[in-house]
């Protein structure tokens, strides 16, 4: 804040700040997600660790997953699942990842804002409620928030570090691909400077500077991750437009007004932000300005071309704008002169207590502009808990559907059915690669069942298959045939429970002739 006079706090200060901090957001994250009794992990994470397995036993990925691969994420929870075995590490590493997060916004903004920025910043991080559901998935926002704020800090330190700016911003690219609009845009400025350099005859980039392009690499990775899965090195393109065939397309009017709809929401971070991106143009902070804008406006024009192109835009894809307008809020809130405030801290002669009330000022802020505040939001508790909740029911469904499938000979063999015949397994969708990575089936073997589809003919569901039907996950009436607690002839057909929780709304059954 302008006119306030604020002795530098020593390092251990600062650093106990930081740590608090990362307490905080990990507590609150523990609170929203719980994932003590059950790992919450989402079909995007899950199906991680089946990329990570097929790539180790040298296998092309035997059926079609609607979850587009993430080089960054399959090497590490393909590694954190295979030596600990328990999806709940992946949710505590996840969770520690959102910790950082807001530790390094925090840094970042009080780089250009002082310290009443960065506590606003990281109570801000902590506030979005987009970051929190992600995170409770498990998701990949989280690591590309992380890369790209690591990027920042490299790149805005006294002497900017190019070349790991650049590892960073790849190895955020390598977990949501749409970071390398960063990289792109940074590509383009250096070109665009040093042909100017050349006409004017004035220097251009410095020679580090080009060193952040090493980013660039996780593209042939990212190519390479894809042909060794699968043999087609565009498979990561693929996946989106298969996936969208069955799904409503919004268009580009319908981005504009998801975008438009964020905007609002955000209300006056908006405008704060635009101060953020006044003080960083005329501090000439260009890369970071450079960055947030990628992120931001550039990833609302990447998902108008992917609407344009007809594939599904889903409200989690605009992430990336509300962290990059969280940012450049904080910078502009370090940048607003309150005279209340400047009173205030004149008033107070000790160090420590101005430097508490500018941060308990800051971050009175950060939680009131990010209203709803997650950690304080019903509707995010609802969505994390509802998750959980049947994270749970699948774990203790997971016995009773081991045995079933056991009992099936033949059913591991790879690559599983491929004449037409359905899976041995019907889960809820979104827990068919948790399955499949659970009991060590091809993911030809489990799939989720279209509701529309079933009866009770014997050809869906077939006679021998197996059944888990979660009501929280599936509320559909046509699942209500398989919710009976005897043996129960229905049609041409014998549902026969081999596990149930009516309470809890689970069932585990088999479908057999009826004689």
């Amino acid at each position: 804040m302008t006119g306030v006079a604020l002795d530098a706090p020593s390092r251990r200060v600062v650093l106990g700040a930081y740590l608090l901090l990362f307490l905080a957001a990990c507590a609150a994250a523990f609170y929203l997600i719980a994932p003590l009794r059950a790992g919450q992990v989402g079909f995007d994470a899950a199906a991680s660790v089946i990329y990570f397995d097929r790539l180790v036993q040298g296998r092309h990925l035997e059926g079609f997953i609607t979850a587009t691969p993430k080089p960054l994420l399959t090497v590490v929870y393909g590694l954190v699942y295979n030596v600990i075995g328990d999806w709940r590490a992946i949710s505590w590493l996840v969770i520690g990842v959102y910790g950082l997060c807001a530790v390094m916004a925090a840094v970042l903004a009080r780089r250009f804002g002082g310290i009443q920025a960065a506590a606003f910043a990281g109570i801000a991080v902590i506030g979005s409620g987009s970051l929190v559901e992600d995170v409770g998935l498990s998701y990949a926002v989280a690591w590309a928030f992380a890369g790209c704020l690591a990027a920042g800090l490299l790149i805005s330190s006294p002497r900017p570090r190019y070349a790991w700016a650049g590892v960073a911003l790849g190895l955020a690219t390598l977990a949501r691909f749409e970071v390398v609009l960063a990289l792109g845009l940074a590509a383009a400025v250096l070109i665009g400077a040093w042909s100017w350099g050349r006409y004017r005859h004035v220097p251009g980039p410095s020679r580090r500077a080009w060193l952040i392009l090493i980013g660039l690499l996780a593209v042939p990775l990212q190519f390479a991750h894809d042909w060794l899965l699968t043999g087609n090195a565009l498979y990561s393109e693929h996946v989106p437009i298969v996936a969208s065939v069955s799904l409503p397309h919004i268009g580009v009017i319908g981005v504009a007004t998801l975008v438009g709809g964020l905007l609002l929401r955000m209300g006056a971070l908006v405008a704060l932000a635009a101060v953020g991106a006044i003080v960083l143009a005329r501090r000439r902070q260009w890369a970071i300005l450079l960055g947030l804008a990628a992120l931001g406006p550039g990833v609302a024009a990447f998902l108008a071309f992917l609407a344009y192109r007809r594939i599904y835009v889903s409200s989690r894809y605009l992430d990336p704008i509300d962290l990059a307008v969280i940012v450049a809020a904080a910078i502009g809130f370090g940048a607003i002169v309150i005279p209340e405030l400047v009173a205030a801290a004149r008033r107070i002669s000790g160090p420590a207590a101005r430097l508490g009330l500018l941060l308990i000022a800051g971050a009175v802020a950060g939680g009131l502009f990010s209203a709803p505040f997650a950690p304080l939001s019903k509707t995010v508790l609802l969505t994390t808990r509802g998750t959980l909740d049947i994270q749970r029911d699948a774990l203790a469904a997971l016995p009773a559907v081991r045995k079933a499938i056991d009992a099936i000979p033949g059913v591991t063999d790879w690559p599983g059915p491929t004449d037409g015949r359905l899976p041995a397994l019907f889960v809820p969708t979104l827990l068919r690669p948790q399955f499949a990575v659970e009991l060590g089936l091809p993911i030809t073997q489990v799939s989720g069942a279209a509701a529309a589809r079933l009866g009770t003919s014997g050809a869906y569901p077939a006679i021998g298959q197996v059944i888990f039907h979660d009501q929280r996950a599936e509320p559909d009436p046509a699942f209500d045939f398989l919710e009976v607690t005897t043996p129960t002839p229905i049609g041409h057909i014998i549902v026969t429970p081999l596990w149930n929780d009516p309470a809890r709304g689970i069932w585990v059954d088999r479908i057999d002739p009826a004689s």
